[in-house]
């Protein structure tokens, strides 16, 4: 008991900076994490939120009058159990008298860390976080078409880019390497936050050992006539595969001649 309870009790305390960290990383979408540290090299921030998150509860509560025994808990907490385990005996004696006041403590500080998590990975992504802290992920800024999006020198609302890649795949078979082109309809993340595969729509591919002069545009679909037509609604491209990346962001606008708004090419 004398070890057990003091560590139990500090899981509970450091759970809310633990949650915070998580949806702050995570966020609620797979595709979406947020490259950072380890959990051992992010300890100090875990603490450090959670004594944030522990002091304004520990206001509210003792504002309104349900607050915990705190005054008790913290001495617990350093392994002090009082002389004839008397501060445990107290707390023992108050959780059971007041049930609803410790489980409503510890599960609204806990929800509260996750949802303030959530809120920081949102404003990382697309609010004023997104390009103050070096916690973005990158693929998610190249691939993402809501993060690119520029305003409409029409006026309205903002211009979304079709996200167009070029890449050389690696067959890994007899065959040479071939260029694959397409535009990105999904795009799916490895647990660490690295590129996993990316959904292309009406992909097109051509073998590099006939390299040749750009062809003629077919009459029907307008496509380089080197490049033959992936047949299928969506084509599957791991990373792995890829040995080359070229990403175009394409914005259309509905005034032919208002000036071209900039893209971007990013090759990795």
């Amino acid at each position: 008991m004398n070890i057990a309870f003091p560590v139990l009790l500090l899981t509970l305390v450091l759970l809310p900076g633990f949650l915070l960290r998580y949806g702050m990383l995570r966020g609620t979408y797979r595709r979406s994490p947020i490259t950072a540290q380890t959990v051992t090299a992010d300890l100090g921030s875990v603490t450090f939120f959670s004594a944030l998150i522990h002091l304004f509860f520990g206001w509210a509560t003792f504002t309104w009058g349900v607050a915990p025994k705190l005054d008790v808990l913290l001495p617990l907490l350093l392994g002090q159990f009082g002389k004839d385990s008397v501060l445990l005996t107290t707390i023992l004696q108050d959780l059971g008298g007041r049930p609803w006041v410790y489980i409503g403590y510890f599960f609204g500080t806990s929800a509260a860390a996750y949802l303030l998590g959530l809120g920081l990975h949102d404003s990382m992504r697309r609010g004023t976080l997104a390009r103050r802290l070096p916690l973005i992920n990158d693929w998610h800024d190249l691939l993402s078409r809501d993060a690119n999006r520029q305003p409409n020198p029409n006026g309205g609302p903002d211009l979304l880019p079709d996200v167009y890649i070029t890449t050389v795949v690696d067959l890994k078979i007899k065959d040479q390497p071939v260029l694959v082109r397409g535009l990105v309809k999904d795009w799916f993340l490895t647990p660490a936050g690295d590129l996993d595969y990316i959904v292309l729509s009406r992909a097109f591919r051509r073998s590099l050992s006939a390299e040749s002069p750009a062809g003629d545009p077919d009459p029907v679909t307008g496509v380089d006539s080197r490049y033959y037509d992936i047949r299928g609604d969506h084509f599957i491209l791991r990373r792995s595969e890829m040995i080359t990346l070229n990403v175009l962001h394409l914005y259309i606008t509905d005034d032919s001649s208002s000036e071209p708004l900039p893209t971007l090419d990013a090759s990795s």
